[in-house]
């Protein structure tokens, strides 16, 4: 279970780990992985958090700040699936939807290609 609480009225707040036994554990880092190899970790990411992070949708403006550069390029390809899932999709045909559209680039490239299509309204299949 994590526990959120704030030091001083208007500071960010703080995630704290707590152990089943009740035991507080230490704060959960903010951060986010080095390098995803595939869309389907990406979303991991975002919705559950991996490797004991916390999940990149409940960062705090502060915590996205921290990781601007990683969190505002993923924040492309998370939109894309979370659209596709507000929609009525499962995530796993979301992204399998992204790789049929994009093929098989990495997950860079298919950022870079999510991010151009983002200015002209989007790719005609994705929407």
């Amino acid at each position: 279970m994590t526990i959120t609480i704030c030091l001083v009225e208007g500071s960010y707040p703080l995630r704290f780990q707590e152990a089943p036994d009740g035991d507080q554990l230490g704060p959960v880092p903010t951060t986010l992985m080095v390098c995803s190899r595939n869309l389907y970790v990406l979303w991991q990411e975002y919705e559950f958090g991996v490797g004991g992070r916390n999940p990149a949708r409940l960062f705090t403006s502060v915590e996205r700040g921290r990781v601007k550069f990683k969190y505002s390029r993923r924040k492309i390809i998370w939109g894309g699936i979370d659209r596709m899932v507000r929609g009525g999709a499962t995530a796993q045909v979301a992204i399998d939807k992204i790789y049929e559209v994009y093929g098989k680039l990495n997950v860079s490239a298919m950022t870079s290609a999510m991010r151009q299509d983002e200015k002209n309204g989007g790719h005609q299949q994705l929407r």
